[in-house]
């Protein structure tokens, strides 16, 4: 074994009569083994919520969406300006109407976003979960709500009517044949949007073939970055486009700025509990003082006795980073597994805390870990080599 391995093998065990050293190294372990786990769950619980939201909306969402200043009237002719090797990449695509109104039911009076889309092409690209529950009587135009709205308007209900702006129609009500539910994961679009067929809502709107925009699934959600950066660099392409991520730009941002600011605070949170090794190693070093004046008196270089105490301290940290990590991820499990912890689906748009262990996640936390710990032990071990050992050794 190497001699600087063996003699800090040796250090960081204390003579027997020394417990104060002993429970001082074991309070430096746990310090450092909170602060890693508290890194570790908040970055997972941040990148869970990233992750489950990410896919709710793109259950509700296409991956782009087309419009223009007005309505769309030539459906055809946007296609036919879209590049040839962006076509190779859609899986599909419909076109859609989108209209806001005041929802009536019984007593209830809500502000709904109404939207006429192609049902077959809906249930082709989208993951909607799209529940057919009544069928039409012929008399009134069919609709689906989203399942927390018709939760909000109560069970059994069969009729809603729509009161629109003047601008929109010229009749201010119609009146809807509840025809089913539709469900996405995010609270907000499955408690204020509403589904009607893309003809009907083209009828109903005095629109003849116009539509407000088209929609495009990609085989890949994130290429939809690429070809929004390409066709807004376009001078001469005609319409304006928007992303997935785009269309909930407020939510992914404030995400991001809650995972930066929670890392921060981690970060300082496991820096302070470093404080608690690089006192445990410098009261080691004093205790050790007589052992460092013999070691000096043989001729052991003060470099070869920073790496015995640095690789103590490393010794400690790894030992910190071990128990954060396996307190970490039990506390990760029992976040994923248990329902005693219940969220607020209208403030937080899940009902559970969602988690996401991942690699990039724990090397970050490993290196940051392990970065704050060697950092606080060479700062401590700067100026080892200004110790009084010569009194040290006239003692020993």
């Amino acid at each position: 074994m190497n001699s600087v391995v063996w003699l800090a093998v040796r250090f960081l065990f204390p003579k027997r009569e020394n417990r104060f050293l002993s429970v001082a190294t074991l309070v430096a372990i746990l310090a450092v083994g909170l602060g890693v786990a508290s890194l570790l769950v908040s970055l997972s619980v941040i990148s869970g919520f990233q992750k489950v939201y990410k896919e709710s909306i793109l259950k509700f969402n296409s991956h782009l969406v087309l419009t223009s200043g007005g309505e769309i009237e030539d459906i055809h002719a946007v296609i036919k300006v879209i590049p040839e090797e962006m076509k190779k990449e859609i899986v599909g695509w419909h076109p859609f109407i989108y209209r806001e109104g005041m929802m009536i039911a019984g007593q209830e009076l809500r502000g709904v976003v109404l939207k006429g889309v192609d049902f077959e092409k809906i249930n082709l690209f989208s993951h909607l979960e799209i529940v057919r529950q009544a069928s039409l009587d012929g008399k009134l135009s069919g609709i689906f709500l989203g399942k927390k709205l018709a939760e909000q308007l109560g069970e059994g209900i069969r009729e809603v009517r729509f009161l629109f702006p003047r601008s929109s129609r010229k009749e201010l009500i119609h009146r809807f044949q509840v025809q089913g539910t539709f469900e996405s994961g995010m609270y907000d679009y499955d408690s204020s949007f509403a589904f009607i067929p893309l003809e009907e809502a083209q009828k109903l709107f005095q629109l003849g073939t116009g539509v407000t925009g088209i929609e495009f699934w990609l085989q890949d959600p994130d290429r939809a970055f690429y070809w929004a950066d390409f066709l807004k660099g376009d001078p001469e392409f005609p319409f304006f486009v928007m992303t997935w991520r785009e269309i909930n730009e407020n939510l992914f941002r404030a995400l991001e700025t809650e995972k930066v600011v929670f890392f921060i605070l981690m970060v300082v949170l496991t820096a302070v509990a470093s404080f608690n090794l690089l006192s445990s190693l410098i009261m080691m070093i004093l205790e050790k003082r007589p052992q460092i004046a013999v070691l000096r008196a043989v001729g052991l270089p003060w470099s070869r006795i920073r790496k015995i105490f640095l690789f103590n301290g490393l010794l400690i940290g790894c030992a910190g980073l071990f128990i954060g990590f396996a307190l970490g991820s039990g506390l990760l499990f029992f976040l994923k597994r248990s329902e005693m912890i219940l969220l607020e689906p209208e403030v937080y748009f899940v009902s559970r805390v969602p988690v996401v262990l991942s690699g990039i996640n724990i090397i970050l936390v490993a290196g940051v870990g392990l970065g704050l710990v060697g950092l606080g032990c060479l700062l401590t071990l700067h100026g080892l080599n200004r110790l009084p050992i010569l009194r040290a050794l006239v003692e020993k």
